[in-house]
């Protein structure tokens, strides 16, 4: 039997900001990404950037899905302070890494995308990421989640 504690104000920003703002913004931008028609956001794009946004395999949609959703239900989890939290921001996590790596190897995003979509805000995404999964390793072993 574990022992469960409250958490600590930190936990509640984390989980909060971090955790739902963050993550409901992403599955914002996947709703938009996926089903909306980006005829003006596309005309803001070189042809080389068009061309690589027109090449994403749908599999790439599933797992971008994936990475957002797990972890916005994470992030409610954790706000609730359940212990399944825990697995769902590393299935997130794990998402996220795929869907960046192929789209950095395969399609050679960072190099077409320029510095900030192409490097810089992905790496901001597996950053949070990263401290959300393990943030709520932390909090599992503080007994912060039941």
């Amino acid at each position: 039997m574990t022992t469960v504690n409250k958490p600590n104000f930190l936990y509640w920003i984390i989980a909060f900001i971090f955790g739902l703002l963050w993550n409901a913004y992403g599955v914002y931008l996947f709703i938009i990404d996926t089903f909306t028609d980006n005829e003006a956001m596309m005309s803001e794009y070189t042809e080389a950037q068009r061309t690589m946004m027109e090449s994403v395999p749908s599999w790439l949609s599933v797992v971008y899905g994936i990475a957002t959703i797990a972890a916005l239900l994470a992030a409610i989890g954790m706000l609730m302070r359940k212990k399944w939290c825990v697995p769902l921001f590393g299935i997130s996590l794990l998402a996220i890494l795929l869907n960046f790596i192929y789209m950095w190897i395969a399609l050679d995003s960072g190099e077409i995308m320029g510095l900030m979509m192409g490097y810089i805000m992905p790496l901001i995404v597996i950053l949070i990421g990263m401290i959300l999964y393990l943030y709520s390793k932390y909090a599992l072993k503080k007994g912060w989640l039941h």
